[in-house]
C-alpha cells in the first residue's frame, strides 16, 4: 500500500477514476483530478505497473479504468472512499 499512497496525487487520480467504470483518457483524469496532464500521466503509469490500474487501447485513446478486480481497489479503496 506504500507505493498507492506515498505520492499524493495518487488520491485525486484514484478518486477520479472511482467515478466512473466507463474509463476516461489521461486528459480527461488530468482534468477530473484538477492536476497537471504531465504528473497525471506519471501517475497513471505508476498505477497501471502496480495493477491498480488497466489501460485497454480504443481506437487511437489510451481509456484508463480502475482495476475493480483488484482486493486494494475493492476492499479497501472503494469503501474507503465511500466514506468521504
Amino acid at each position: 500500500m506504500d507505493p498507492v499512497f506515498a505520492v499524493s496525487s495518487h488520491v485525486p487520480v484514484l478518486r477520479a477514476l472511482l467515478a466512473t467504470t466507463e474509463g476516461m483518457t489521461g486528459r480527461h483524469v488530468a482534468r477530473a483530478a484538477e492536476v497537471n496532464h504531465q504528473t497525471c500521466a506519471n501517475r497513471l503509469a505508476r498505477l497501471t505497473a502496480l495493477g491498480i490500474v488497466t489501460r485497454p487501447i480504443a481506437g487511437r485513446a489510451q481509456l484508463f479504468h480502475l482495476n475493480r478486480g483488484s482486493p486494494l481497489i475493492h476492499d479497501l479503496l472503494v469503501p474507503l472512499f465511500s466514506c468521504e
